[in-house]
């Protein structure tokens, strides 16, 4: 099975939402931070265990890596550390390393907690990452979030992956231990994009996106993945209640990607009847409302050739938001 959690509040004003994930771990990273702003940062830690785990934080700032007195967290419980009481207003990433494996999630808050984003950690850095979410259009800003806590340099290439095609970021230097944020507007222009990253020193990678429909600001978050996969499958959706579910989908191949989507219901499964057919290195969007009024509903995207995937949703005119990368499998 396939799980998520989301959350909301003030009335679902505003939301969050992520992902599981499938195993603890004694080590996660956490790309995405922020207590600049007025920005409310919290790292969640759960111990399923049944001992006691012991629990220490690094900060990777942009002026380098600050550590945090460990912590226990008893076995089978929850902690939550708000970080903006270890560290001076910044942008930061999280190492998290525990002696018992433990799972870590980030929550950010702002406006008063008028808007906030959530998202998993990744247990390892790795020197590949996509992105299927993306764009300056329809009011929205977008941000990669790139994470070096190893001790070399990073070299980082990133390219954008249009609907008309891909476009070559220029190289970017992250320094050991630190973080850095990239705005890819003046790259892009005004486009929906997913994001191809290739570095020579293993990093993390999140994106997040920021939006104001006029009710305040809004935004949600996610943590990339680290390879393509065949198959996609998102556990969140809905059509219901006013709100609105797109599907992401990315195709990072030199070849015509068809993706076959099938949508499955509290009634039973309901495939879509034409498949999505993909340019190379390009980016495609599917409204499930479009195709499927009216239902909750899961996703499962199967391509022809590899894909990455992620699924956002909207309400109250998109003044709410959240969104999620989906599992993904090879058959």
């Amino acid at each position: 099975m396939v799980c998520e959690r989301s959350m909301y509040w003030g009335g679902r004003i505003e939301g969050h939402d992520s992902i599981g994930v499938t195993e603890p771990s004694t080590h996660w990273y956490l790309a995405e931070g922020c207590m600049n702003y007025g920005f409310e940062e919290y790292v969640s830690i759960q111990n399923p265990g049944s001992s006691s785990s012991k629990v220490t934080f690094t900060y990777n700032t942009p002026a380098g890596p600050k550590k945090r007195q460990p912590f226990s967290v008893a076995p089978r419980s929850r902690k939550t550390i708000k970080v903006n009481d270890d560290v001076a207003p910044s942008d930061i990433s999280v190492k998290v390393s525990a002696t018992v494996a433990v799972v870590a999630e980030r929550s950010m808050y702002w406006d008063g907690r008028r808007g906030g984003h959530d998202s998993i950690g990744t247990s390892d850095p790795a020197g590949q990452w996509f992105l299927a979410e993306g764009s300056t259009k329809w009011g929205f800003d977008t941000f990669i979030l790139v994470q070096n806590p190893s001790t070399k340099d990073a070299r980082v290439k990133m390219i954008f992956l249009t609907d008309t095609g891909p476009v070559d970021a220029p190289p970017l230097e992250v320094k050991a231990g630190t973080r850095q944020t990239v705005n890819p507007r003046a790259l892009v222009g005004n486009a929906d994009f997913s994001t191809s990253i290739k570095s020579d020193v293993s990093i993390i990678c999140e994106r997040s996106m920021y939006w104001n429909n006029g009710t305040g600001k809004a935004g949600h978050d996610t943590i990339g993945v680290k390879e393509a996969t065949y198959n996609c499958f998102l556990a969140e959706g809905t059509t219901l209640y006013g709100f609105e579910t797109f599907v992401l989908i990315a195709n990072p191949n030199n070849v015509e990607n068809s993706v076959q989507v099938t949508y499955l219901t509290p009634g039973g499964v309901e495939p879509r009847v034409e498949p999505v057919v993909i340019p190379p290195y390009s980016r495609t969007t599917i409204s499930v409302n479009a195709d499927l009024p009216g239902r909750d509903v899961s996703i499962m995207l199967v391509g022809t050739e590899k894909i990455v995937a992620e699924r956002a949703m909207y309400w109250n005119g998109r003044g709410g938001g959240h969104d999620s990368i989906g599992y993904m499998s090879n058959p």
